[in-house]
């Protein structure tokens, strides 16, 4: 069960969004939230007495009030340093099951710019990470933003490479689907053309999909005492662009994906089609880490 979560607030127009998933997280479960903000200029700091510090604290104290509710223990936290490394190491201290955040930009300007911040955590991170990616819309009173779906957990896109990173990451997949309970489709995506019309290039195609939709179907089995439906889909094209494509097709509220792929890892390098699937997704996306 996760019980605990950090929400990386910016006080952006995200914070707002991000807080507004909160409701439904208390729904299945979710026990306590920590709102985080990084103060990254320790100098200036420290010229302004603290005051500054003091401004951050009432405004987070303003939004766990906002969404304080029954059952929910909200707690907030500010920290200065480096954005990025702050959220990562409050994670682990804290022993959160997920860190919550919006990817955006510095500058609000551009859906398909991943935030440098968000980017970072990503990679740094040695837990679950979801991101909310948000189209920014400029109006004459400043910034707003927009989100494909209003719900979080309606229906989710859970995507298998069959790596052995990837079976790694049953156990974790198998405690966000025991909390979550909701309709899912999993998804593997072969890469290479979509059709051979003929031939043994055909052949070796349609025996490798129906090899794969085995597999889905025992990582069906693993999960299926928890989620109330499931589909099953297999199919061929470029993964980083037919995951948010099948995400956008079957209206899907979330998309899990691995850190990592066929690949491997590689120090704090994050799978390239996990990296894409994030940046070009108008989805949120979970990204999946094995227990350390």
């Amino acid at each position: 069960m996760f019980e605990k979560v950090l929400f990386a607030v910016d006080f952006s127009p995200f914070s707002d969004r991000l807080l507004g998933c909160a409701e439904e997280f208390a729904a299945v479960g979710l026990k306590e939230i920590i709102l985080l903000h990084v103060l990254e200029n320790p100098k200036e700091l420290a010229d302004a007495g603290g005051e500054q510090v003091r401004e951050v604290q009432t405004r987070l104290a303003k939004l766990a009030r906002e969404i304080q509710q029954p059952g929910l223990f909200v707690r907030t936290l500010v920290e200065t340093g480096n954005p990025a490394r702050m959220i990562t190491n409050a994670a682990r201290r804290e022993s959160v099951s997920f860190i919550y955040m919006g990817a955006h930009g510095r500058e609000l300007v551009n859906r398909l710019t991943l935030g440098s911040v968000s980017d970072a955590v990503l990679k740094l991170a040695d837990r679950p990470v979801m991101i909310l990616q948000c189209r920014t819309i400029r109006r004459r009173d400043g910034y707003t933003c927009e989100t494909a779906c209003d719900t979080v957990l309606r229906h989710i896109l859970v995507t298998s490479d069959f790596s052995a990173y990837f079976e790694n990451l049953k156990p974790v997949l198998e405690e966000f689907a025991s909390s979550f309970r909701v309709p899912m489709t999993l998804l593997h995506v072969q890469p290479g053309k979509k059709t051979y019309e003929y031939g043994p290039a055909a052949l070796a195609l349609k025996n490798k999909a129906k090899r794969n939709l085995l597999r889905l179907q025992e990582l069906r089995n693993c999960l299926a005492d928890y989620c109330p439906r499931f589909d099953l889909q297999v199919i061929t094209g470029d993964p980083a662009a037919r995951i948010p494509e099948m995400a956008e097709e079957l209206d899907a509220s979330l998309i899990v994906v691995g850190a990592f792929g066929k690949g491997g890892v590689s120090g704090e390098m994050l799978g390239s089609v996990t990296h894409k699937v994030v940046r070009h997704s108008l989805r949120p996306v979970l990204v999946l880490k094995p227990r350390a």
